[in-house]
Order: structure tokens, then C-alpha cells, then sequence
């Protein structure tokens, strides 16, 4: 993959989330990630980028290793990474960016879940 390929891609993202109303620290931040990735690509000699190159360059930025995209992530210096790194990857496979992240799916707490119903005599209908 070439260096105009990658900066091509970068500059889409940046632009679509710009018009979807990014805030400009956020557009910062993650052109500041995608500046600080191409370096690290130039200077291992990488030349394809895919989601394990990427957890890769997570792991060498961070000290925390993940499986995959979808991890469930509770550390900001990982987000900080991941969150741009995905529209990147998904930009540079389908041509369009993808602004869904990831999806999780969130079960109650037992606190959330109501207790059950006791049937009253008030409340029967007869």
C-alpha cells in the first residue's frame, strides 16, 4: 500500500467526521493518532495495513494486547488508539467510511431488572 493511499484515506475520514460534526479537538487528536501511526509504518517497513498490524502498533504504543476490533476496552490510551485505527482499516477495505464502531451487547444488572409483581387484591380486576 502506498503512503498516498494511506494519507488519501486519512483525509476522508477526517473530512467525513468534520462534516458530521466533530468537534475540531477530536479531529486533532485523531489526525495527531494517524500522523503518529504512518511513522511507525514507515519505519518498521510495513506495507499493508490490516487490524492485526494495527493491534499490533497498539500493543508497541501501550503495553496492551487485544484479540480483536470488537475488544470491550476500558483504558483511553487504547480508545484514543483504536477508535481511528478501525475507520481506518474499514475505509482502506470497503472505500467508505464506517462510523459504527463496535457493537456490544449490554445485558441488565440486576439492579435494572424489576423485582416481580405480586398480585394484590387491588390490583385483580374481577
Amino acid at each position: 500500500m502506498k503512503e498516498q493511499e494511506i494519507n488519501d484515506a486519512i483525509t476522508a475520514i477526517t473530512e467525513s467526521l468534520k462534516n458530521r460534526g466533530a468537534s475540531s479537538e477530536r479531529l486533532k487528536s485523531y489526525r495527531h493518532v494517524y500522523n503518529v501511526f504512518v511513522k511507525y509504518l514507515l519505519e518498521n517497513s510495513i506495507a499493508r495495513i490490516d487490524e492485526n498490524i494495527c493491534l499490533d502498533y497498539i500493543y508497541h504504543k501501550t503495553g496492551v494486547k487485544l484479540e480483536r476490533f470488537e475488544c470491550v476496552v476500558a483504558n483511553s490510551r487504547v480508545d484514543y488508539r483504536l477508535r481511528p485505527l478501525i475507520l481506518l482499516v474499514r475505509y482502506l477495505d470497503s472505500g467508505q467510511v464506517q462510523h459504527e464502531m463496535r457493537k456490544t451487547m449490554l445485558t441488565p444488572s440486576q439492579n435494572d431488572q424489576k423485582p416481580p409483581q405480586k398480585m394484590t387484591s387491588d390490583s385483580r380486576e374481577e
